[in-house]
């Protein structure tokens, strides 16, 4: 009885997901922000006391403050975190590196400026599948030959650049809990799949 209980709470959040679509569209971008620099991590390292260095498989090394969303105090000072453009963090763990070893399993990192000097970074997880090596999440418009994310991020389309057969028909704009397949030089390779639930009421 238990287990049917369970069975029917879980099918009826389901449905009430479903039932909300795929959610509002992302607000359109103000800015364009072309990546200067895109790698894989291969090791990463401490900055005073909060992760900040990162060699990327060209050899180049990266200094931000991937802290999360917030500002954190250390060692008596505080650190602002690095602009994010992807909703897609930036993680040390994947391969379960200690810091200065090196992984085989690191994120895709992408890093720029903007306008003003103000630097910035994108993420994108690995996924070891050679049709999607990292995807990225977040709201994003097709422009032209690129996808634009709402945080204003440009990535080029992959030269091949599908939309999954059994996504909606136009999945754009991409909502921000959609996602983004994306080869080692940050171009887009693909739209995965929506579950089918959610696909067949988006296309309602």
């Amino acid at each position: 009885m238990r287990t049917i209980q369970v069975w029917a709470i879980g099918l009826a959040a389901v449905v009430g997901l479903a039932a909300c679509g795929r959610g509002a569209e992302p607000p359109r971008p103000t800015e364009s922000l072309v990546p200067e620099i895109v790698g894989v991590v291969v090791r990463w390292d401490w900055v005073d006391c909060v992760p900040g260095r990162y060699t990327l498989d060209s050899g180049q090394e990266i200094v931000i403050s991937a802290i999360g969303d917030g500002a954190t105090r250390c060692s008596g000072r505080l650190y602002t975190p690095t602009p994010r453009l992807s909703d897609t963090e930036l993680s040390v763990s994947h391969g379960h590196a200690e810091p200065g070893q090196e992984t085989t399993e690191g994120d895709l990192l992408l890093y720029g400026h903007h306008a003003d000097g103000e630097a910035w970074y994108a993420a994108a997880r690995p996924r070891n599948d050679p049709d999607c090596p990292f995807e990225m999440s977040g709201g994003a418009w097709a422009d032209g030959d690129s996808i634009h994310l709402a945080s204003g991020l440009v990535l080029p389309r992959a030269e091949g650049f599908v939309v999954d057969p059994d996504n909606v028909e136009d999945p754009f704009p991409l909502r921000g809990a959609d996602t983004i397949c994306v080869d080692a030089t940050g171009a887009v390779l693909s739209v995965p799949h929506l579950p089918p639930l959610l696909a067949a009421f988006a296309a309602s």
